[in-house]
């Protein structure tokens, strides 16, 4: 981290600036408050890099975003299971991106993050664990 991620982070490039607000503001539009200054000091944060200044001059939703995000990465994510709903919802709203129908369609119209078409061919919602288990992959693979 020392050799790496911490000069990266110091010395950002606009090439590095211009591509971590394109993802900021992807992102923004799945997970509301999201922008690019509050992302940046959290992780700067979280790396042990000084931010007071920057943390400073963001306006206070920035602000308010940043310190959600460390309350829930350095405490919420300490209760058991949290990190697997988490990581739950994390698939949820991935699935509303690749195949809205087949995720929820009992999920309200009024929010509609965009599909991206094309995505369900690398997006595979069903693990290969569970393929190799079913009784049908078993009848084609042994030839039946």
């Amino acid at each position: 981290m020392e050799q790496m991620i911490k000069p990266a982070l110091k010395d950002a490039s606009a090439e590095f600036e211009h591509m971590a607000r394109a993802v900021a503001k992807g992102a923004s539009l799945y997970y509301p408050g999201v922008s690019f200054e509050s992302l940046f000091a959290y992780y700067a944060n979280a790396v042990g890099l000084p931010n007071t200044n920057f943390v400073k001059q963001m306006p206070i939703f920035q602000w308010f975003y940043f310190w959600y995000l460390r309350v829930v990465f350095s405490v919420l994510c300490w209760i058991p299971g949290v990190i697997r709903l988490f990581s739950a919802m994390t698939l949820f709203a991935i699935g509303l991106v690749v195949a809205r129908s087949d995720t929820a369609s009992w999920w309200p119209k009024s929010w509609k993050p965009p599909q991206v078409s094309g995505l369900d061919v690398y997006w595979n919602l069903t693990s290969k664990a569970k393929e190799e288990k079913s009784p049908q992959s078993n009848l084609i693979q042994h030839g039946a």
